[in-house]
């Protein structure tokens, strides 16, 4: 157990780190690291924004046909795929949904029936809410302008 003495001079000790304690410099810290921890964060999303929209659409672009499915012979690439593809080929020019519909029935890539119209079109919203397309106005879209300055081939 302390003397009196002893916990004076603890008390004192602790009176004194605490009166010169740079409270505001740590406050002044702690939200320049926290700003700087959002930004990075902001960057770190758009990063993996850019690489799923690289990988989605490097297998499309790498094609030598645009008259084949590109996920593979055979194979039909999901409503999203199909989109971005068809939107990477317009080269950063909106595209009407009822143009990219047709195109993707004549490809073969999506079936003509009310059910794949509507699935196409909650595609689209989807990709434009997430940010990986643009809406340019009702039915319109195209990629967006930080994807259309990148060449993705």
């Amino acid at each position: 157990m302390p003397t009196d003495g002893a916990f004076d001079r603890i008390n004192d000790a602790a009176r004194d780190w605490l009166r010169s304690f740079p409270i505001d410099e740590v406050k002044r810290q702690i939200a320049d690291l926290e700003r700087e921890q959002e930004g990075i964060a902001e960057a770190i999303a758009g990063l993996r924004r850019r690489l799923t929209m690289w990988s989605a659409l490097s297998e499309f672009t790498s094609m030598e046909s645009a008259d084949t499915p590109r996920s593979g012979v055979g194979q039909v690439p999901s409503k999203r795929d199909a989109l971005l593809a068809l939107l990477a080929e317009a080269q950063g020019q909106p595209s009407r949904l009822v143009e990219m519909r047709e195109e993707m029935i004549a490809r073969g890539w999506l079936a003509r029936t009310p059910q794949a119209i509507h699935a196409l079109e909650v595609a689209a919203t989807t990709l434009a809410q997430r940010g990986e397309v643009e809406r340019v106005k009702k039915g319109v879209y195209r990629l967006p302008s930080r994807l259309r300055l990148l060449d993705l081939r």
